[in-house]
Formats: structure tokens, C-alpha cells, sequence
């Protein structure tokens, strides 16, 4: 008994860490969400209930933001994720370089999401950015392009910044994954005839969808609330092109001061991150093929 008292007592200054660190924010922003808290030359506080969460259901700029949350997080998965995959399988064949790369390959996650977002605004500049020089100076372009001034493009320099960061925590996680797989299961399929995509699509693909899922579930999380990329690159324009719920959650709370309606977008933009974490796993435990 004692020592259970013991274990017990021990896991206190951890709770009480994980208590000041999520569950009371958590709460916080819960319980502000319920509330009409407004802030101008003074705060003031007035319970509304749901009353929050009904008037962002009912707003067409919510389900606009939400629309474009989802594709940038869809556009960010898919290139993050193919990405990675394939850097990882390069790495597994680089043989003495390999450490080379690695080293190089942690550039992109060291650098922090503000100096990242610095670097490709200047590379995107409409007047002195490296992309438009190299283009020019290939023939491929007449004039210097604004790649931020119109939606379509800005939408797609963000997803391309955010993308470029995250490549390199996939592929690490994709490469440790792929060295736990004994070279039998490499070597048997290949002196029975099977072709190198064969080995790569029938035996290393699934073994490797463990690693692909947890990879993609912080991928996931990390686009739904991506905040500082779009700060640096677009300040969610042109327009309301690159608003995404973070964003907008932002703007509610620090342009408007409606600090209750940005606490309901904060819990629905945790409910979807919670949702999509469900069906990754949920797809991490189907059996390959079905």
C-alpha cells in the first residue's frame, strides 16, 4: 500500500504540470466560448451559452474559412506526405552520403515557422524575389510574377512554405521505420522475380503505413492550425483567401476583440483536429488491403 502511495505521489508535480499547461487553458478557452467577452476601451463579460457556436454554424464566412482550412490542409497532407515518402525511400539508397543528407534534412525542421515564412516571402517577392529572377533568367516568364496577389497563387505559396518545413519530420519518421524492416523481406520477393515497385508497393507500403499515419496525423494537426506562415506571407489575403479558421480565430480575438466568438473557433478547430486523428486511426488499424 505504501508503495503504491509512493508511485502515487510521485506522478503529482506531472499532472499538476499537464493541468497548468493544457487542461486549465483548455478549459479556459471552453468556459470563454460560452461567453460574449468583448474587448475595446474596457472588457466586458455576459454568459451567452451557445449562443457563440450557433452564430458561427449559421455565418457563411465560418464555412467559407472552414473550406478553405480543408484544402490547405488536404493540398499540405498530400505534398507533405509524398514528399517525405520519397525522400525516406532515397535516404534508405544513399548509402555513405547518407549522413550528409540527414544533416541537410534538418535545416528545414530547425528553422523556426516565422524564419521560414521570411524566406519564402523572399523568395516569392513581386520585386526582388530569387523565384521570379530564376524564371526570368530561364525565359520561362516575360515580367515579374505577384505570386501573392491574386488567391489562387497565394494559397499555393502558403501550402508549398508550410509544406517545404514538415517534409523533413516525415521523411525522418518514414527513414526510421523503413530500417526496422529486415532485408529478407527485400530479398526473397526480389529472387522470386518480383520487380522493384512490386517490393515497394505489396511489402514496404504497408509495413511502412504505422509510421505514414503517425507522421500524418501531426501533419494533419499542425496544417489545421497553421498560423504563422500565413501571418508572414499573406496576413490571411489577398482578400480572405488564405483565412483559414486559425486565422480567422485571430482576427476575432486581436482585430475585432470578440474574444468569445475566437474561443468557439479555437474548440471547433480542436474538434476537428480530433476528429481527423480518429480516422487516421481508425485507418492505422484496417489490415493492409481492405
Amino acid at each position: 500500500m505504501r508503495h503504491r502511495l509512493w508511485l502515487a505521489a510521485t506522478n503529482v508535480p506531472a499532472l499538476l504540470l499537464l493541468g497548468l499547461t493544457v487542461v486549465g487553458p483548455v478549459g479556459y478557452v471552453v468556459v470563454l466560448s460560452l461567453n460574449d467577452v468583448k474587448a475595446g476601451f474596457d472588457i466586458t463579460r455576459r454568459y451567452v451559452g451557445l449562443a457563440n457556436y450557433v452564430e458561427l454554424l449559421g455565418s457563411g464566412d465560418f464555412w467559407f474559412s472552414l473550406r478553405q482550412t480543408l484544402y490547405f490542409t488536404l493540398l499540405s497532407v498530400l505534398l507533405t506526405g509524398t514528399a517525405g515518402l520519397g525522400v525516406a525511400l532515397a535516404l534508405a539508397r544513399s548509402g555513405w552520403r547518407r549522413a550528409l543528407w540527414l544533416t541537410l534534412l534538418i535545416v528545414p525542421w530547425a528553422m523556426p515557422f516565422v524564419v521560414n515564412g521570411l524566406m519564402w516571402k523572399w523568395i516569392f517577392d513581386p520585386i526582388y524575389g530569387a523565384l521570379n529572377g530564376l524564371l526570368l533568367q530561364f525565359g520561362l516568364i516575360e515580367r515579374y510574377v505577384a505570386w501573392l496577389s491574386t488567391p489562387w497563387s497565394a494559397m499555393h505559396v502558403v501550402v508549398i512554405a508550410h509544406s517545404w518545413k514538415l517534409v523533413p519530420f516525415v521523411a525522418i519518421t518514414v527513414f526510421a521505420q523503413l530500417q526496422a524492416i529486415p532485408g529478407e523481406l527485400y530479398e526473397a520477393p526480389a529472387i522470386d522475380g518480383a520487380s522493384r515497385g512490386q517490393i515497394v508497393r505489396f511489402i514496404v507500403l504497408p509495413l511502412l503505413r504505422p509510421a505514414l499515419v503517425t507522421a500524418m496525423i501531426f501533419v494533419t494537426i499542425w496544417s489545421l492550425r497553421a498560423f504563422d506562415v500565413i501571418y508572414v506571407l499573406t496576413g490571411g489575403g489577398p482578400g480572405d483567401a488564405t483565412s483559414i479558421l486559425n486565422w480567422t480565430a485571430y482576427a476575432q480575438a486581436f482585430q475585432y476583440g470578440d474574444f468569445g466568438r475566437a474561443s468557439a473557433l479555437g474548440v471547433l478547430i480542436g474538434l476537428v483536429s480530433l476528429s481527423s486523428t480518429l480516422a487516421y486511426l481508425r485507418l492505422a488499424g484496417r489490415e493492409p488491403g481492405v
